[in-house]
């Protein structure tokens, strides 16, 4: 959750200080972009494999692509619609965290979690969920 947090705050900052050079034009061309490569993302590894929540039949696996991919059109959609409204920052801001997102479900995304998990373990000791008060 921490590398989550740091990660979608340097996004934000990122996306602040590179903003002046993005036009509407481009910052339309870069969400098609991650759109698309999201969408491809979704279709090849939409549902990911995790040891907490296994899926077990075909329709599920059907029913998780059909909605990740329905919100990724609200997302496209909403973006595309505000894309002259809101300040070009906020846009990049979105498009990076999805380009960060897609990342995440992929096996070299879950990969690098693992490794930070494990990284993370060994800094601060067990993981909150050993040591919760009930």
């Amino acid at each position: 959750m921490v590398f989550g947090v740091a990660v979608y705050l340097l996004i934000g900052k990122m996306a602040l200080a590179i903003a002046i050079f993005f036009t509407p034009a481009m910052l339309t061309t870069l969400v098609c972009f991650v759109t698309f490569a999201a969408a491809a993302g979704i279709i090849k590894f939409v549902p990911g494999e995790v040891p907490y929540r296994t899926i077990n039949s075909p329709r599920e696996v059907i029913v998780f692509k059909v909605l990740s991919l329905l919100f990724l059109i609200l997302w496209n959609g909403l973006t595309m619609c505000f894309i002259n409204q809101l300040n070009q920052s906020i846009i990049l801001a979105a498009a990076f965290g999805l380009i960060v997102q897609t990342l995440s479900f992929t096996p070299w995304g879950y990969r690098m979690i693992t490794r930070l998990d494990g990284l993370m373990s060994k800094l601060i000791g067990a993981g909150g969920e050993k040591n919760a008060c009930a």
